[in-house]
């Protein structure tokens, strides 16, 4: 029988940073790539756990851990009672806990369905089929995103921009024909965009090339078309991708200035936007550089102009050298 939480009653001398705490433990890797900790990331994010589990049940316990990090609904009730239920902290914890569990129960039911990213069959098998439900699910996410909760209103929406991004990210590990279903609740929650009409049903053929249309329909809706100069799927999917991650920065941007600087949540979300901005400049620059064709000389006409054939000129009469004067006997 697993341990179940214990019973928490005293509240904590500051529940704001205890709810931002554990939006640190949940968010895991996303809050220790924002950190820049390219070492013993586990430790860290580890660490960042512990002290949710010490500042809840006092203890470190292995079980209150795992289940912290599970987001057992036990473990949840427990961490939102500390931090309280009906305050506004708590509010926001809950509907994060929300949005991170359906997260969780997505990236569980594709990892439960990957197999070779190459392979693209014409139809779903019986497990992704069974499977695309929790992939596209994105109803906690939208209640999160739409939170209005006085001063920690854009502390909300910035918890949901990137609860929706790591969603993203996490499915471009999957297949192409799985990757739309697993998009579909982050994307149409952040741009509105919805995705194109895919069969829940394995007999039903998947439709071609729905993939790279989508995801450069979602670019456009975050702002960032694609440009005429990437001609191949390969380009077009990079300068989407680019695209995307850059409307998701601009929807952070705003909400830095505005989050309280009591606790690291401000300097978190701030590195995160900066990142995305990053990458998507990375994408531009390397599309620029590829489609550039440079001159060999500098100031030279890409085109060569065939050269004037030059006038013939007729050969001087060579000069008439004066005879030696005699030898002087």
């Amino acid at each position: 029988m697993p341990k179940t939480a214990s019973p928490v009653t005293a509240m904590p001398a500051d529940p704001h940073s205890l709810a931002i705490a554990a939006a640190a433990c949940w968010f895991g890797g996303i809050w220790g790539d924002a950190l820049g900790e390219a070492i013993e990331r586990k430790a860290m994010d580890e660490q960042r756990c512990l002290t949710v589990v010490r500042g809840v049940w006092g203890d470190n316990d292995k079980g209150h851990f795992e289940q912290l990090r599970a987001l057992e609904p036990h473990a949840v009730d427990d961490v939102v009672a500390k931090v309280g239920a009906d305050s506004a902290p708590g509010k926001e914890l809950r509907a994060f806990a929300d949005a991170q569990k359906e997260a969780l129960d997505a990236r569980r039911a594709g990892d439960r369905v990957k197999r070779d990213v190459a392979r693209e069959p014409d139809k779903l098998t019986t497990d992704e089929a069974a499977a695309v439900g929790t992939l596209a699910n994105g109803k906690a996410l939208e209640t999160l995103l739409n939170t209005s909760d006085g001063d920690l209103t854009h502390e909300v929406h910035a918890l949901g921009v990137m609860t929706a991004m790591e969603r993203l990210e996490r499915s471009r590990g999957l297949p192409k024909h799985l990757k739309i279903y697993a998009m579909e609740g982050p994307i149409a929650s952040l741009f509105g965009v919805a995705a194109p009409a895919m069969p829940n049903d394995a007999t039903k053929p998947l439709p071609k090339g729905a993939y790279l249309v989508y995801v450069a329909d979602a670019a456009k809706g975050a702002g960032f078309p694609v440009p005429e100069s990437a001609k191949t799927p390969k380009d077009r999917e990079a300068m989407a991708w680019g695209g995307i991650l850059q409307g998701i920065s601009d929807k952070l941007k705003p909400d830095v200035d505005a989050i309280s600087k009591e606790t690291p949540f401000a300097d978190i979300v701030m590195r995160v936007s900066n990142r995305l901005a990053a990458q998507y400049q990375a994408e531009t620059s390397a599309l620029t550089t590829k489609t550039l064709v440079p001159a060999k000389t500098p100031g030279a006409a890409l085109v060569k102009t065939p050269a004037a054939t030059p006038a013939k000129t007729p050969a001087a009469a060579p000069a008439k050298t004066p005879a030696a004067a005699p030898a002087t006997k």
